[in-house]
């Protein structure tokens, strides 16, 4: 309890002005994670880049951690929300074929392309905080495996035996190795190849006879 009263904001902004304040200090936290890392950033620091007083920052999160935190979970929700809204726009249009496979890779490798510096920091310097991490990402998994289960039942070019242990695989895959990816080649040379391999991965997996 006292740990996640440490990880958590101190409260969610419910006014527009507040709502303003949080997102000028969660935007200069980025700035500084990425300029500074995790252990020479201070609140005061993050403060001072968002125009605020360390008093006003306290009033929302209790330290940097939250901070982070609250980065990530806005990040995971984000995401989650855009690539439900692609699955939704898919069954609208037509069949599931590679071309959109290799569509929705390209805005993944995007999504994990923007503001890494906190992403490595939190899987490797803030071990405390992974627990909440996972806890957010697992529901985020589950919005996502429900949507493309969905689509995957529908879809007549779909061939696997399991329609949901099938979403819940390539949600997993693609959520993995394209966070891996980023994280280990900041030189975006590759991307291209890395993207036509892992449509390749899925689309003989998920089209085959």
């Amino acid at each position: 309890m006292e740990e996640n009263t440490r990880l958590n904001p101190r409260k969610k902004p419910a006014q527009e002005r507040s709502k303003f304040t949080v997102d000028i200090i969660l935007k200069a936290a980025v700035q500084v994670f990425e300029d500074r890392g995790y252990y020479k950033t201070t609140t005061k620091l993050i403060a001072d880049r968002a125009g605020v007083s360390v008093g006003t920052l306290y009033q929302y999160f209790p330290n940097k951690e939250s901070v982070l935190c609250s980065l990530m979970e806005r990040h995971i929700q984000e995401t989650s929300a855009l690539i439900i809204n692609i699955f939704e726009e898919v069954e609208l249009t037509s069949e599931l074929n590679v071309s959109m496979i290799s569509s929705f890779f390209e805005t993944m490798l995007r999504l994990h392309r923007e503001e890494p510096a906190y992403h490595r920091i939190i899987f490797e310097e803030v071990p405390n905080a992974q627990q909440l991490l996972w806890e957010w990402a697992g529901k985020a998994e589950e919005r996502i495996t429900r949507s493309l289960e969905g689509l995957f039942a529908e879809s007549k070019s779909i061939h696997v035996k399991n329609t949901k242990m099938a979403a819940r695989l390539c949600s997993q895959i693609v959520n993995m190795l394209t966070h891996r990816y980023v994280l280990l080649n900041t030189n975006q040379g590759a991307d291209r190849e890395f993207i036509e391999e892992m449509v390749d991965i899925l689309a003989s997996y998920l089209f085959k006879e």
